[in-house]
């Protein structure tokens, strides 16, 4: 929505006052009508200034609830990142059968931030399309960042076998040997947090 002036305001309030005047010479002229055309200018003008204020207002809300998200969501992604990064180091560099405890804290860490990270997806995904945002628009579709973790998510409590935990750490290490998630993972992130920087450029033009 684009942003009014002073002097723009203040053409619309002459153009509306005008416009009242020639109804009203109208209808008192040709319908042999009365009418205050100053009253009738006056509140058309109030409601003009209350709809462009709304307007505006609307856009700006747009602007602060996308900056909101993509601060959020380039949060969790670190958080997911930075715990996948002990987790990977933890499977290669100890012993599930020694250190069990330490694994089950640190592999629910992970799988705690993976979870937040996909409610915020998901949220993010329900605003493009509140606000009818083409997904070909877009660098990377939340479905495919969602794809990874739910991926991630699955091969953690797939392997997570307590009752052989030797196998278990092998699978582990295999599975996140054959797919870079450290590399999907930070791919997704700066492709997301681009998509949503040129959202709020968008949005934000629209203002001015």
């Amino acid at each position: 929505m684009k942003n009014f002036n002073v002097f723009q305001i203040f053409g619309i309030g002459v153009a509306l006052l005008l416009i009242c005047v020639v109804f009203s010479l109208i209808g008192k002229h040709v319908l042999d009508l009365e009418g205050d055309y100053l009253s009738a200018a006056a509140t058309l003008f109030a409601a003009v200034i209350a709809f462009i204020l709304y307007q505006d207002w609307r856009e700006q809300y747009k602007v602060e609830l996308l900056e909101k998200i993509k601060e959020k969501l380039f949060n969790i992604a670190n958080d997911v990142e930075k715990d996948f990064q002990i987790l990977n180091s933890f499977i290669y560099l100890k012993d599930i059968v020694e250190d069990k405890k330490e694994f089950i804290v640190i592999s629910r860490d992970l799988m705690t931030s993976i979870e937040k990270y996909l409610s915020e997806l998901e949220f993010y995904d329900k605003l493009i399309i509140k606000y009818k945002i083409n997904f070909d628009s877009l660098n990377l579709h939340p479905l495919e960042t969602k794809k990874i973790l739910n991926k991630l998510l699955s091969c953690l409590i797939e392997n997570f076998n307590f009752k052989e935990p030797v196998n278990s750490q092998k699978k582990l290490q295999e599975n996140l040997k054959n797919y870079d998630y450290s590399a999907k993972l930070s791919e997704s992130k700066m492709a997301m947090n681009s998509d949503i920087q040129t959202l709020i450029l968008k949005f934000s033009t629209l203002e001015n």
